[in-house]
């Protein structure tokens, strides 16, 4: 039998009561282009717009992924010979 992991890769934070999807809802989520894990902090128009009264639940949550980014190993990288 295969084992399995549980990983949170995002977290939303939004007014109480607000849709996923409504405006100002920030996501933080773990993103890996093969390098290593990082996180990435977003808003629906790009922009990150963060109030006093948000941020501490905002950082806690970007704490939070960043230290699962801490514990993953690096990919090595292996060198290509060109021709």
């Amino acid at each position: 039998m295969s084992e399995y992991e549980r990983v949170v890769s995002a977290v939303l934070v939004r007014p109480v009561g607000a849709a996923i999807y409504a405006a100002g809802v920030t996501r933080i989520e773990i993103d890996d282009e093969a390098a290593g894990p990082y996180v990435v902090v977003s808003q629906e128009d790009g922009k990150i717009g963060i109030t006093a009264e948000e941020w501490p639940t905002i950082r806690r949550a970007i704490d939070d992924l960043l230290e699962w980014c801490k514990g993953q190993e690096r990919p090595e990288v292996k060198k290509v010979p060109h021709d």
